[in-house]
């Protein structure tokens, strides 16, 4: 890479926006997406080259060459650019993730974000909907073994339940939105997809291990 074209791609990392990763906001990328015109730390960068270069080719700041057309491309783009245009219709409870989230939330989120482009145009995905049901491999209590079970969301009623048949019209189990929290877990059940949801009854803190074949469906 010549010198001209170095010192053009480390004067773009001081630009607004351009100085943290266009995906979870890690402080200074080492990386670009140069199909997309975007910045990225390495634990985003990996995830594009995992999806392909059809959405997304990476090149290394400071191991690879870069030629002057390539330059030009980040030069024309940056992050503030590309949000404009691939989070414009982005819900606002939407979560993003963060430095330190999980590799499954990423991956999610850069799949939504620009392979799927589910926030160029205005939302029509099935969380925007208030509702949503679905199959989540759920842990027994006594034998530990994982079920498939029901689970139903509802934001007019403000509830998560789960079914343990899927002809049941009484849940086993309901649980108020307010109340429950969710934590990724992919250690402690061996699965990347795996969550722990606790939440507060009766006083006593109560918790449930599943996973989604899905990785979309986690997020």
């Amino acid at each position: 890479m010549s010198e001209s074209n170095r010192r053009r791609l480390f004067e773009l990392l001081k630009i607004n926006g351009n100085d943290i990763c266009a995906d979870c906001d890690h402080e200074s990328p080492e990386w670009a997406s140069i199909t997309l015109g975007v910045f990225l730390c390495t634990q985003c960068a990996s995830i594009h080259r995992k999806i392909g270069i059809h959405v997304s080719r990476i090149k290394s700041l400071k191991l690879d060459n870069w030629d002057q057309s390539q330059v030009i491309i980040m030069e024309e783009n940056g992050n503030i650019l590309s949000k404009k245009l691939y989070e414009k219709h982005l819900p606002l409870y939407y979560r993003k993730p963060h430095p330190n989230d999980s590799h499954v939330v990423r991956e999610q989120w850069i799949r939504a974000k620009y392979e799927r482009k589910e926030f160029v145009n205005p939302c029509d995905a099935s969380y925007t909907k208030g509702h949503m049901e679905g199959y989540l491999w759920k842990r027994g209590r006594e034998d530990g073994k994982f079920l498939l079970r029901k689970f139903v969301l509802n934001e007019t009623e403000g509830t998560l339940k789960y079914y343990v048949k899927q002809t049941q019209k009484m849940p086993k189990t309901s649980i108020r939105i307010a109340l429950l929290n969710m934590n990724f877990c992919p250690n402690k059940i061996a699965n990347p997809n795996g969550m722990q949801l606790t939440w507060i009854k009766d006083g006593f803190t109560r918790s449930i291990f599943v996973y989604s074949e899905s990785g979309k469906v986690c997020h």
